[in-house]
């Protein structure tokens, strides 16, 4: 790569910065982390020359929110990455003076191009959207010097400046362009039309107003809009936020004549405040690729004290069936296993059943019976003197999977004041889950759907346990330790 000396100045600090923060037991090994300071948004997720290219918001100076840049890292498999110079740096005054918030990368003809959210003063700030024109390693960023390219219309009565997080796809020769704004306190996502990406036309809101209307969410505000086919329907992914609110929801339905009409709605993922923003793509596999900024769930204190904050979920595989999306983890995730641990046609009780089985980077694969159990399952990160661990439970009667830290010490912002859900009927008497385990992190599958929380334990809390309230059979538990993903980052 040409670098400017300046670039490889920047990359050395952030490779000192990254390996200073290494030995933190809270911090992820296989999960994307900025070298250091805050992350949010995943952004501009693009193929180029055959390698994926990740940009995210990013504050470098400390690990709060900032006015957001853009940070970037670039990876050969989707698993392993390599940090690169910052993309966006809010420097265009006043046009995004108040920070370059989410968008979208796209191939203009062979020019890579960023189309994002720039504020001109603050969170207060007016939004626009605004465009970057990128140099054929990704590297050097240019702003355009006419930004921004697209406002609200000033007939909508648009609440609190929201107007953001442009979407951005190319259809029968021509740019659309999705961006989600609020008006009369209800989310809404607006569909503009260009030939060159610097002339936008508002055509309407994307979805007819009176089924806008007639939708049920709890967003007053919709983020980070994705919109595409899959299969022989259109997926619409926004992030609900309102007070005490932030999740993702997927809107199944029909696209014609340049709207969208849903006929299903459902979480993206069912951790609570955990995972947010998704941002997809398609790659050159034809896989629809999805990335969530998974979230702290710890006081702002604890997460300046640790220095960095925020990371990205590995991609996942979206796919659609009978109108619900559904997710899974991509195969790539299975080049990081190391020592493998199996235990099969196994018969436990009520209680804990702990196994010779320890990790703070683990995937795991269990498959249980439940015989005469109504609740069982798998503990993680469980202390020695069982104080703590992360309680992952099955309860047949309610028909819902849950994840729970548990720990004494639990305060509001350390540890989750409640359990995370998930409804789940199950297609046999049998439990099949499939769990990674990275820090402070754990995403668990299950059917096509994913729950992910956060925990923060002990650095000595590393046990595996088995769970039941009765008698339950494990047809089958597989675990594997797993590979530190910057370890030969340099090789790339």
């Amino acid at each position: 790569m040409d670098l400017t000396d300046a670039q490889k100045a920047e990359l050395s600090s952030a490779k000192a910065r990254r390996e200073s923060l290494a030995a933190d037991p809270q911090r992820p090994t296989y999960h994307f982390a900025a070298p250091t300071g805050w992350l949010n948004d995943p952004n501009g997720l693009i193929q180029w020359d055959g390698q994926y290219h990740l940009f995210y918001q990013h504050n470098p100076h400390a690990a709060k929110w900032g006015p957001p840049y853009w940070g970037h890292a670039v990876s050969d498999d989707l698993v392993h990455w390599k940090d690169l110079p910052i993309a966006l740096t809010p420097d265009m005054s006043p046009e995004d003076a108040g920070g370059c918030w989410s968008g979208c990368a796209v191939n203009d003809n062979g020019v890579p191009t960023f189309v994002y959210t720039g504020v001109e003063t603050d969170r207060t700030g007016k939004q626009t959207t605004c465009l970057a024109f990128g140099d054929g390693e990704l590297l050097n960023w240019q702003k355009y010097e006419q930004n921004p390219v697209a406002r609200w219309p000033k007939d909508l009565n648009v609440i609190r400046n929201a107007y953001r997080d442009p979407y951005v796809w190319r259809e029968d020769d021509t740019w659309y362009q999705v961006v989600v704004t609020a008006f009369d306190d209800r989310g809404q996502a607006l569909l503009y039309r260009s030939q060159d990406l610097k002339t936008w036309d508002y055509l309407h809101p994307l979805i007819p107003q009176e089924l806008r209307d007639a939708l049920s969410d709890e967003g007053s505000i919709w983020e980070c809009p994705n919109f595409f086919a899959l299969g022989d329907k259109h997926v619409l992914i926004v992030s609900l936020a309102g007070e005490c609110l932030q999740y993702p929801v997927a809107f199944i339905g029909e696209y014609r004549d340049y709207q969208f009409y849903p006929e299903s709605m459902g979480r993206v993922d069912h951790g609570y405040h955990c995972f947010y923003a998704p941002l997809t793509m398609r790659d050159d596999q034809g896989r629809m690729l999805m990335w969530g900024w998974l979230q702290e769930q710890r006081s702002g204190e604890a997460q300046l004290s640790a220095s960095w904050s925020g990371m990205i979920s590995p991609p996942r595989v979206l796919s659609l069936e009978n109108n619900t999306l559904k997710s899974e983890p991509i195969e790539e995730l299975k080049s990081l296993r190391q020592e493998h641990f199996q235990v099969e046609k196994l018969e436990f009780g009520k209680g804990l059943k702990k196994l010779d089985l320890k990790g703070r980077a683990l995937e795991l694969t269990l498959s249980l019976n439940f015989k005469e159990a109504n609740e069982a399952g798998i503990v993680l990160a469980l202390a020695e003197d069982e104080s703590e661990g992360l309680y992952i439970l099955y309860n047949r009667e309610q028909g819902s999977l849950s994840a729970e830290p548990r720990s004494p010490n639990r305060e509001e912002g350390i540890w989750s004041s409640r359990p995370y859900t998930c409804p789940l009927e199950l297609e046999s008497n049998t439990l099949n889950l499939r769990i990674f385990l990275d820090g402070s992190v754990a995403e668990i599958y299950a059917q096509g759907q994913c729950l992910t929380c956060r925990l923060y334990p002990d650095k000595s809390s590393q046990r595996v346990a088995l769970i039941s309230d009765g008698t339950t059979y494990l047809e089958k538990l597989e675990a594997w330790t797993m590979k530190n993903i910057w370890s030969n980052s340099e090789r790339l």
